[in-house]
Parts: C-alpha cells; structure tokens; sequence
C-alpha cells in the first residue's frame, strides 16, 4: 500500500484553502464586473452610476477582506474555525445582499427580492462574516442558474426557542431556475461537485459554493435543507440560532 506522507497531505489541505479562496476572490469578481455592466449601460445617469461605483466600492472592501485572510498566516487556522459572535442588524444584512448580488440580477433581468418582514429582533448577535457569505454563495448560485427574466427570492424570518435570549434564524434562498437533479443531491456539499447536466454544463463554476456554505453551516451548528425539481426551481433554507441583541437603558 502506498505510504501517505504528512506533507502530502499539509499540501492537499493547503491547496484546498487556495481554491475556497480562489472561489470566493472570483464570485467578488463577478459581482464587481456586473456593477461595472450596469454602469456602462446607464452612463448619462449620473445617480445610477454613482449607486454602481458605491456598490464596486463595497465589493472591493470585501476581497481586501479575502486577501488579508490569505495572508495572515499566522491567524490563519484560528480564523477557519473559530465563529465570531458581533452584534448586527438585520436590515444591515439585507442592504449589503442588495448592494452585492443586484447587479448580477439585473444582468439576466432577473427579479430579486430580500425581505426580512418575518424577523421580529431587528438586531442580533451572531457571525455576520459567516452569515453574509452562506447567502452571497446561495444566492449567486440561484442568480447563475435562473433563467433571464426569472426570480430569485431572499426570505428571513426568526423562530422561538426554548431559550427566551435566543431566535432560531430562518434564511431561505428560492428561485425558478434550472433545478437540481435528484441523483446529484446527495453530492451537493462536496467539494468540485457538479452536475453532469447538459442544462447548466455552459455555466461557469467549480463546486466549491455549496460546500462553503455547509461548512459555515456546521461551525455555527446551524441546519440547511435543499428542496428541488429539475425545470421548476430550488429552495435552499438555512437555520442558525442567534442571539437576541437587548440593549440596556
């Protein structure tokens, strides 16, 4: 039998790293690309383009945020595992999936949507990093592959524990794009894992967007649950326990 050597194995993990954040580098990418698009098509709107360059300006503050990672090797495995409770708000989260993924939207002149009517505590603890990410790969997935002209839809609503200083966060991703066919969800989560479908084949991807999103899932002890049909659309719902942010008088 062959032997394995720890080194080999340091550099399989190594390059693994490499490609979440090469993953995560070009899904920024993409987004920055489509704001640039759009802008282009609405030059003489002096207030549409500027809401375009904000939108590139954030995304950009994003891959800063990516590249440090890279880099800081030191904190490297600390922040690979380590989850980070800070307090948000959920209309801040809702803004930031706005001003990233709409753009990709309006590129396919698909309708995308995020509402948080059904969240009661406007204000959390818990790892926004993290949380952001989950939705950005969930829903840039949904955006890629959704017809031109068709809809992706971003719900939060919060659910009661039997703790009263902690909601159960209920974030679900639908849309009327390709579906998944039912012999590849039992692979959706690992790593490079496509469809061998002739339907999404022309789509650029690696593979790698699910099984980021399950990895954040898992560390924050969190549940995600895909429902789908091929030609008819999937919905993807993430539940994550949050802490209620009160603050004293």
């Amino acid at each position: 039998m062959e032997k394995e050597y720890i080194g080999d194995k340091t550099s399989r993990i190594s390059d693994m790293s490499n490609e979440f954040m090469s993953h995560e580098l070009k899904n920024a990418l993409n987004m920055m690309m489509a704001s640039c698009t759009m802008a282009q098509k609405h030059i003489d709107d002096r207030d549409r383009v500027l809401d375009y360059l904000s939108r590139i300006d954030m995304t950009v503050s994003r891959m800063a945020g990516l590249i440090d990672s890279i880099f800081d090797t030191g904190n490297k495995k600390r922040k690979n595992t380590e989850v980070i409770y800070t307090s948000f708000k959920i209309d801040k989260l809702k803004s930031d999936l706005e001003d990233l993924l709409t753009p990709l939207a309006l590129e396919k002149n698909i309708k995308f949507t995020v509402s948080t009517e059904g969240f009661v505590s406007r204000e959390v603890l818990g790892d926004y990093g993290r949380i952001l990410q989950i939705m950005v790969n969930i829903a840039t997935n949904s955006i890629k592959y959704t017809h031109l002209g068709g809809a992706v839809r971003i719900t939060f609503e919060e659910e009661k524990t039997a703790d009263p200083e902690v909601v159960m966060g209920k974030f679900t991703c639908i849309d009327n794009g390709v579906g998944i066919p039912e012999t590849f969800m039992e692979h959706i989560f690992e790593p490079y894992a496509r469809a061998d479908d002739k339907r999404t084949k022309s789509t650029p991807g690696t593979g790698l967007g699910m099984s980021i999103v399950k990895d954040n899932v898992d560390a924050m002890g969190g549940s995600i649950h895909i429902d789908s049909k091929v030609d008819k659309g999937t919905k993807v719902t993430i539940r994550l326990k949050l802490k209620k942010n009160v603050r004293k008088a």
